[in-house]
């Protein structure tokens, strides 16, 4: 049975989509773009692209290069055509249900009050699944933001509707706001996917991990604070040994833990070679902006970052193994399909989707390789 059964409220997914950032640590090398960029010839940003009319996620500069790129994108376009069409007939028979009929109301928070035990409700969720993975896919390869965004808002719609339809649908979900560098948007869901303190029905102490509805029927409510993915996971949720699946959200605060800490060293480093050279009140300003990351913080950061690989290595004693094999080929293998390929010599589903979902963004940040080797090298039983 899937550790993660409850719904979540639209309302929690509404509280993130207000804050509406793309994260906290602006300086790092993740790559999103924000701008799209014609698909063909090497992602040359223009005015005046043409957009694909069928899947309105294609963008070229010119005709020529639509017609150079038309036999590759007319894979992704055929099955995004059938997807959307499949999720289109799939809500045919929800909007007879006599409540919905009423209200015209398709949302996955509608669904689910009135709608839950149809045997019609399995078939929208496959459908929007299918739809979601093809934007992931999709983003995978062309890292625009406004994909990275679909493929969020379609995980989204599922874990409203259904949060243990597929084990992996709330990985994913992690690694898309990871990759959007939505910081405390990813901590505080992990977070709230993690704390199995707050479960109450009996049927978890007999370990079958479950979650279950509030006493009033409502979904899961968790908050966001900002600055949240500071904290220390193992304070927040003191029982993460007992649950089964949990060494893809670790990698997930592995990577929000090196992110924090190469912000800090680059900024670091910034402030003392233009110290003598920058006026002084903007001195104070930068002072002000580092004392988030001043001082013991940061060092706890660092103890964080050893605890979560230690507890990666006792979880999963081959992933950081495969993570540090797969370094070779992180950024230039952009086919997700042969990546999952490369991936499958593992034979260990954990492995592979970690993988999958982690291994660009982890060796993005800079230093990420050598804190890896050293750990894998000297530290995974050190104490200091």
């Amino acid at each position: 049975m899937s550790q993660f059964n409850r719904p979540f409220s639209q309302e929690s997914w509404d509280t993130f989509d207000c804050w509406n950032c793309s994260g906290n640590d602006k300086t790092l090398a993740e790559l999103v773009l924000d701008e799209v960029r014609c698909q063909q010839c090497c992602g040359v940003v223009k005015d005046n692209l043409i957009r694909c009319t069928i899947c309105q996620t294609a963008w070229y500069c010119c005709v020529l290069c639509k017609n150079n790129h038309q036999q590759k994108h007319t894979v992704f376009c055929t099955r995004y055509e059938q997807a959307s069409r499949r999720l289109e007939l799939s809500k045919i028979p929800l909007r007879h249900t006599t409540l919905l009929t009423t209200t015209m109301d398709l949302s996955p928070q509608r669904i689910r009050e009135v709608c839950e035990n149809s045997n019609h409700v399995e078939e929208y969720l496959c459908a929007s699944t299918d739809l979601a993975q093809l934007y992931y896919d999709l983003a995978y390869e062309i890292r625009t933001k406004e994909t990275w965004e679909d493929a969020k808002f379609h995980y989204q719609a599922v874990m409203v509707l259904h949060a243990a339809f597929h084990p992996y649908i709330p990985i994913r979900l992690t690694f898309v706001l990871l990759h959007l560098h939505r910081h405390d948007e990813a901590y505080a869901f992990t977070r709230s996917l993690l704390k199995v303190e707050a479960y109450t029905n009996p049927e978890y102490r007999e370990g079958k991990f479950e979650w279950y509805q509030h006493a009033n029927g409502s979904g899961r409510e968790f908050t966001v604070e900002r600055n949240c993915h500071w904290k220390d996971i193992f304070e927040d949720c003191t029982k993460l040994n007992e649950l089964p699946l949990t060494a893809p959200y670790l990698l997930a605060l592995v990577i929000i833990k090196l992110r924090i800490i190469s912000t800090y060293e680059k900024e670091s480093k910034g402030r003392e070679v233009f110290k003598f050279m920058l006026p002084s009140d903007m001195i104070a300003n930068i002072e002000t902006n580092m004392m988030g990351f001043n001082g013991p913080d940061v060092q706890h950061q660092r103890r964080q970052l050893k605890t979560l690989l230690r507890e990666i290595h006792k979880k999963e004693p081959m992933l950081l193994y495969a993570l540090n094999e797969c370094h070779c080929f992180a950024e230039t293998l952009t086919d997700i399909a042969e990546l999952r390929g490369k991936l499958d010599q593992y034979k260990n589903e954990i492995i592979g989707i970690s993988l999958e979902c982690g291994l660009r963004s982890f060796f993005r940040v800079p230093g990420a390789a050598v804190i890896l080797n050293n750990f894998l090298e000297f530290g995974q039983h050190s104490e200091e």
